[in-house]
C-alpha cells in the first residue's frame, strides 16, 4: 500500500506530506488564485508566474513594434497593453473549448460509471472506469477526483474541487450537484444518474437549437468585427500616406487610441448582443 500511495503521490505532484495536503488544500482566492484557476481551466499546471512571463513578453514585443511604428514611448506603452491582453484571451478561448469538450463527453462518462455502479463498484473506483475509458480532458478530471479521493481526500470535497475547476460548466455542475445531494441523504445512485443523462441530453439538444436559432446574427457580428481591420489594411495598401498621419504624435496617436478605444468597446458591445443567454 505504501508503493501505491507513493506512486498516486508522484503522479499529483506531491511530497511526502500529500495526503495532509490534498485533505487540507482549499480555493485560493486573491488575484493569484484566479491566475491558477484560469490555468487549471485551460488545462495547464497552475503556475501563476509562467502568465506573468507571458503578458510581459507580450506587452515588450508590443510596445518595440507599436515604438517603431510611432516613434512615441508613450503611445507605444499604451498600445502595448493590448499585445499583453493576448495570452489572457487565449487561456480564455482554450478554457471554455475545453468545459465545451468535457461538457460533450461527460453524457458517455456517466453510461459507463451507471454500468460499474450495476457491478458493484464504489462511487470512486467507478469515477476511476468511466476516466479510464474517456478522453481528454474528461479523463484528468477524473482520475484526479479518484486519487485525491484515494490519497484520504473526501470525495465531496473532491467534487467540488472539480466543479472549481471547470467554472460555468453546466452540465458538470448538475452531476456534481445530484451526487452531493444523494450521498447526504441517500438513495439510489444508478437511478439519479440515468435521470441525469436524460437532463443532459435535454441540455444538448436545447443548446443546439439556441445555436442554430442565433447563427445569423452571430455571423453579422463576425463580418461588423472584420470591417475595420480589413479597411484599414486596404486603404494602408492604396495609398499608405493616408492612413501614416495616424502615426504622427498629437493629434495622429489621440485619433488613433480613440479609434482602438471604440472598436474593443464596440466588440464587447457586440459579443453581449450575440451571445444566447440560457
Amino acid at each position: 500500500r505504501a508503493e501505491r500511495e507513493a506512486a498516486l503521490l508522484a503522479r499529483l505532484g506531491a511530497d511526502e506530506a500529500g495526503p495532509a495536503l490534498v485533505r487540507e488544500a482549499g480555493p485560493e482566492f486573491g488575484l493569484r488564485g484566479a491566475i491558477r484557476r484560469l490555468l487549471e481551466g485551460a488545462g495547464e499546471e497552475p503556475r501563476a508566474r509562467l502568465l506573468v512571463a507571458r503578458v510581459g513578453l507580450a506587452w515588450l514585443g508590443g510596445f518595440a513594434l507599436f515604438a517603431l511604428l510611432t516613434a512615441d514611448a508613450g503611445a507605444a506603452g499604451f498600445l502595448g497593453l493590448g499585445a499583453a491582453a493576448l495570452p489572457v484571451l487565449d487561456l480564455l478561448r482554450r478554457r471554455r473549448r475545453r468545459r465545451l469538450r468535457l461538457e460533450t463527453q461527460l453524457q458517455g462518462a456517466l453510461e459507463v460509471m451507471i454500468i460499474s455502479l450495476r457491478a458493484g463498484h464504489a462511487l470512486p473506483r467507478a469515477l476511476r472506469t468511466a476516466a479510464v475509458e474517456s478522453e481528454a480532458p474528461l479523463t484528468d478530471e477524473l482520475l484526479r477526483v479518484a486519487h485525491e479521493a484515494e490519497l484520504g481526500r473526501p470525495l465531496d470535497e473532491a467534487l467540488l474541487a472539480l466543479g472549481d475547476r471547470v467554472p460555468r460548466a453546466a452540465a458538470l455542475r448538475t452531476f456534481i450537484t445530484a451526487v452531493l445531494v444523494l450521498r447526504q441523504t441517500g438513495g439510489n445512485l444508478v437511478e439519479v444518474l440515468e435521470r441525469v443523462i436524460d437532463t443532459l441530453r435535454a441540455q444538448t439538444h436545447y443548446h443546439r437549437r439556441l445555436r442554430a436559432l442565433t447563427a445569423e446574427g452571430r455571423a453579422s457580428a463576425f463580418i461588423l468585427a472584420a470591417l475595420p481591420p480589413v479597411f484599414v489594411g486596404a486603404t494602408a495598401f492604396v495609398d499608405p500616406q493616408y492612413i501614416g498621419r495616424l502615426l504622427h504624435p498629437g493629434l495622429g496617436h489621440a485619433l488613433l487610441l480613440a479609434s482602438v478605444g471604440l472598436y474593443l468597446a464596440g466588440l464587447f458591445w457586440v459579443r453581449a448582443l450575440t451571445t444566447p443567454r440560457s
